[in-house]
């Protein structure tokens, strides 16, 4: 996942010629942003747990919110949601 000034490229992965994604939804636009804290993604993840993940924008860079989850990030704006 690569972050311009503009835009998000983002790779994805395929499994016998098949994408394994069914949707990704902007969360976050410019006249309305969306910051989750950790407890929320917490309430967020066990609520939709096999379903997908976000991708959320911190002070360390892009990550998902299983990274915020385990600790290995703070918390901050979210960006994509990728359904599964």
């Amino acid at each position: 996942m690569l972050k311009n000034e503009d835009s998000i490229l983002v790779f994805l992965k395929y499994y016998n010629s098949r994408c394994c994604f069914y949707d990704i939804k902007l969360v976050s636009k410019p006249g309305r942003r969306i910051y989750m804290s950790k407890g929320r993604l917490s309430i967020h993840y066990n609520s939709r747990s096999l379903s997908g993940f976000l991708i959320v924008s911190t002070p360390k860079g892009l990550v998902t919110n299983v990274d915020i989850l385990l600790g290995n990030a703070p918390s901050g704006e979210v960006l994509l949601q990728v359904k599964v």
